[in-house]
């Protein structure tokens, strides 16, 4: 029986032909059939050794990735806590990765997750592109503009030569002359991109609103949040999205009331770096094969059930074998184990619900078999050659097989690190590039702890052959009497004595000091950066902390650099590509914007803002300054001066209109004053009385008026 001649047999029955039992039956054969084909199964068999390629290359990445865990949870490794207690002594294990990656985190919060803005912005690029109506438009207003001068032209040269001409000599003369304007097409042209300019950035804020509730929506704030401990802890951070998933949601009724309606909503997540496997050749995101690992409960398989792209029966399959106790670990990862433990998930393996391993591979497949699992036809142009395609695997069933829905053939994965390696795919995260300074001063705490315990007290020796039997030499006690027998002893010797260990906590706390420095090297996050307490110095005072501080803040701008490019430009970006090419609202049709991340330049801003708002302060006091800039331009530099102290605003600066009555008053004010100097009478001089040599007359008054 063919596949499809099996599909439609089963359509055909119903439950009085069969019971349940056997329907179940008949589509686990069917999937079974399905599934064994040689494209589907050829497809299955692409995936998973894509997967082995993936998860050989990447184990010394996990291994990594464990100590890190361990390094941030105060653990030792197995082999090295076993070296520890052969030597005996205490496992003090100091907290001083777990404090300076918490201090990252929420360093890199505070710059980017500002409770008052957003961590990007829209501007719009130098020649901004609209779309090809509204540029034709544009264009087609110069041309007039150049033919209205042809024209002109034209009139005034035939008026001149007093000849009468035809229609279609007149024409010519115009053509002639609207290509001798079309010269100055430049200045022209620079008219119209300015025109252009101006409709991009009237379309900027629209759709810069447009975008930031699509963001909102997503949860794409809450994801950027979560993805920060990642980016710290491990050699890389990932967000995954746009995703386009269909969600129950409360909406209000025609009617009053409200009722759960199910939507296309986009979504963003932050998926744990232990579950992304790159290709072992790629370098960025996109570069080659990328693999996804997910755990899904039977009720996450179940909700594929009839959703587009998805085989029902495939689906059915697996959910019908995992019942029966198969695919429960058929990954067979190396360190599962040890990561769910540092997780808190020990007892994972108990949950009834279980978790299944799916694989969601995202690269080249070919074309014929995308055609055989049911991509249609008209979407393949050459069946034999790889197209970028979304597979999701289970042990050896193919659940899903489409074509990569961004048009660039792109996974929806953004990755950042917080130290880049040049080349590679992983870079460090901050647990290894303190990694010699945590066991060096775990070594001098560990010395530190078993010098206090040794020199706390005396120690004893006990000459055992003085000692009376049955004296008991483990306890000592104030005003305990000792009992000892010196008959075969020499008089000059001491039974029992003491003596004190040295004390070398100081030198060991000053190797402990070097170390949690160079810490703060390392990792560009001093300890007074979080208000650790400080030692003198420049420290001491609040204009030296600030210097200290700005210096210091140099390590951690290029984290945030990296997490500008890699997270928040990137997805922000990929999110205005979906909402252009699958949303229909008309906002979003013009307008061309480049995605700009605000994150360093903000913590720039932020060290030297009040800087220059006082220089800013300084340079309007002065006259000249202030008579070009008027009591408009002195207001918005008040209101700005005055905002970076977090003062109020309103309450200080009078509000615009109020600065523009203001100049009104003054100006009327003047033209008053103007008027009554120029209604008054003109003063006369009097004359002087002059002797014949033309001298004034002594004790004449000497005043012209």
């Amino acid at each position: 029986m063919g596949l499809a001649t099996g599909y439609g047999t089963l359509q055909a029955f119903s439950n009085e032909d069969i019971d349940r039992q056997e329907r179940r039956d008949m589509e686990q054969r069917l999937a079974e059939q399905r599934q064994a084909q040689p494209v589907i199964s050829g497809l299955a068999g692409h995936v998973l050794r894509c997967w082995e390629a993936a998860k050989q290359a990447k184990q010394p990445i996990e291994e990594r990735m464990i100590q890190s865990m361990r390094q941030r949870q105060g653990e030792y490794a197995p082999d090295e806590l076993a070296r520890i207690r052969e030597t005996g002594g205490c496992e003090t294990y100091l907290m001083l990765t777990d404090e300076k990656c918490a201090a990252a985190e929420a360093w890199l919060e505070d710059i980017l997750l500002p409770a008052d803005d957003k961590p990007w912005g829209v501007n719009p690029t130098p020649v901004p592109e609209l779309p090809p109506e509204a540029e034709q438009q544009v264009w087609r207003e110069v041309d007039q503009h150049f033919r209205t001068l042809a024209m002109q032209a034209a009139q005034q040269e035939v008026m001149a030569s007093g000849a009468p001409v035809s229609s279609e000599e007149f024409e010519q003369v115009v053509a002639r002359l609207h290509q001798h304007f079309r010269q100055q097409v430049d200045e022209y042209r620079q008219m119209a991109l300015k025109r252009l300019r101006d409709e991009a950035k009237k379309a900027d804020a629209t759709i810069e609103g447009v975008i930031n509730d699509e963001l909102l929506e997503s949860g794409w704030i809450e994801t950027l949040r979560a993805a920060m401990p990642n980016l710290v802890d491990f050699p890389a951070g990932f967000i995954k999205g746009p995703i386009v998933r269909r969600k129950p949601r409360l909406k209000w009724a025609p009617g009053g009331g409200v009722e759960v309606v199910k939507e296309l909503v986009n979504e963003f997540e932050a998926p744990s770096p232990f579950d992304i496997y790159p290709a072992p050749s790629s370098s960025k995101v996109g570069d080659g094969f990328l693999i996804e690992r997910h755990r899904l409960s039977r009720s996450d398989l179940q909700a594929l059930i009839g959703v587009s792209g998805y085989d029902e029966s495939a689906i059915r399959a697996v959910l019908e074998l995992y019942g029966r106790g198969g695919l429960s670990s058929w990954l067979s990862l190396a360190n599962e184990t040890t990561r769910r433990e540092l997780e808190n998930h020990r007892h994972e393996e108990f949950d009834p619900d279980g978790k299944i391993d799916a694989l969601q591979f995202w690269g080249p497949v070919q074309g014929r078999q995308l055609i055989d699992f049911g991509v249609p036809k008209e979407d393949i142009e050459d069946p034999d050659i790889d197209y970028a395609a979304e597979v999701w695997v289970i042990g050896s069933w193919v659940i899903k097989a489409e074509l990569n829905g961004d048009p660039l053939g792109r996974p929806p994965y953004h990755k950042a690190s917080f130290r880049n390696i040049h080349g590679s795919f992983w870079g460090m995260g901050l647990p290894e590039l303190i990694k010699d300074c945590q066991q060096a001063a775990n070594a001098a705490a560990r010395e530190i702890i078993n010098n206090m315990a040794l020199g706390s007290g005396p120690q004893v020796g006990v000459d055992t052959g003085a000692m009376a039997p049955g004296e008991d030499i483990t306890e000592i006690f104030p005003r305990k009497i000792w009992q000892f027998d010196l008959g075969d002893n020499p008089v000059n010797r001491q039974p029992i004595w003491f003596f004190q260990p040295q004390m070398v906590v100081a030198e060991l706390m000053a190797v402990y000091d070097k170390f949690s420095a160079e810490a703060d090297n390392k990792s560009g996050v001093p300890r007074y950066a979080y208000g650790a307490e400080t030692k003198g110095g420049a420290l001491s005072t609040s204009s030296g902390l600030s210097m200290m501080l700005n210096v210091a803040s140099r390590g951690i701008k290029r984290v945030v650099r990296n997490i500008d490019w890699g997270f928040i430009e990137s997805s922000v970006l990929r999110m205005y590509q979906h909402l252009r090419l699958y949303d229909l609202r008309p906002e979003l049709r013009g307008g061309d914007i480049k995605i700009i991340a605000r994150g360093s330049s903000a913590l720039i801003a932020k060290d030297q803002q009040q800087v220059r708002r006082n220089e800013a302060m300084q340079a309007v006091l002065n006259p000249m300054v202030l008579q070009v800039i008027g009591l408009r331009g002195l207001a918005y530099v008040l209101r700005e001066w005055f905002a970076g102290l977090d003062m109020d605003v309103d309450k200080i600066v009078p509000a615009e209109e109020e600065v523009l009555q203001m100049m009104q008053a003054q100006q009327q004010q003047q033209q008053a004053l103007t008027m009554q100097r120029q209604q008054q009478p003109a003063r006369q001089p009097r004359g002087r009385e002059l002797d014949p040599a033309g001298n004034p007359v002594a004790g004449q008054d000497a005043r012209l008026f």
